[in-house]
């Protein structure tokens, strides 16, 4: 016999099974979130922990930070957006969870925790910013400016969007931003053609750890490259090199 009802009460429930004569037919548990609190604002790219606390909690299972819009079992890889587990101190009333990933939360979007397979109430749900798709504005060149469509969740215009070879190192000089409904529209320019990787972090102060936008679709600028290092002087066979020289 399979029943369901909705359950208003917390704890260890009591099941009776009446037929007139009504005797006990078990036990359930119903487990219940108090308070989900985390240590920082949730990034993508960026390791994220959790501190849970309620009643009847399975601490035992990994948890999982799913896209809010898909069922906790359901939800492929790419749905998923990091998993985690109980460290220190963990019991039925709570524990810390923290990441698995070495690379941090892999997608962003509005996520719920997954416990035991089943999802927090919606109150508790978590909103992880940062970028997920890039469109390029016409064919960009070196000198003009170059115009980019940030798709992703939770974006601000005080978010930090800059073209670089890579996003580590020396920072070039950062685009400006304009908030179009949920999209950011970056203008920036870069001095020389080449491949340029779109780098993003939340603010001016939190980019120690810079997002790469879309990795798949590096923005390729049209125009002379870097010109390489020299002695300064001009040797036989330069000539053909000679429009990279900056003057």
């Amino acid at each position: 016999v399979f029943i369901t009802w909705g359950l208003g009460a917390v704890g260890t429930v009591h099941l009776c099974w009446c037929a007139p004569q009504c005797a006990a037919a078990g036990v359930v548990k119903v487990w219940s979130v108090a308070t989900l609190t985390q240590s920082r604002t949730a990034i993508v790219g960026q390791r994220l922990s959790l501190d849970i606390t309620g009643e009847n909690l399975d601490m035992t299972a990994p948890a999982k930070l799913v896209l809010a819009s898909y069922d906790c079992n359901d939800a492929g890889d790419s749905e998923v957006a990091d998993v985690f587990s109980c460290v220190g101190e963990c019991s039925e009333t709570g524990g810390r969870l923290e990441s698995q990933s070495p690379f941090g939360l892999s997608v962003p979007g509005k996520m719920k925790l997954c416990v035991a397979g089943t999802a927090v109430p919606e109150s508790f749900h978590l909103d992880v910013a940062g970028p997920l798709s890039l469109e390029v504005t016409g064919s960009p060149r070196a000198g003009a400016l170059v115009e980019l469509t940030v798709e992703g969740n939770a974006l601000t215009d005080s978010n930090v969007v800059w073209l670089g070879i890579g996003c580590t190192g020396d920072r070039p000089p950062v685009g400006s931003i304009d908030k179009v409904f949920d999209n950011l529209l970056v203008k920036v320019s870069v001095p020389f053609g080449g491949q340029y990787t779109v780098c993003w972090c939340l603010a001016e102060d939190d980019c120690e750890a810079p997002v790469i936008v879309d990795v798949q679709s590096p923005v390729t600028v049209s125009g002379p490259r870097q010109p390489v290092a020299t002695d300064g002087y001009l040797h036989t066979g330069d000539v053909q090199e000679m429009f990279r020289i900056p003057i």
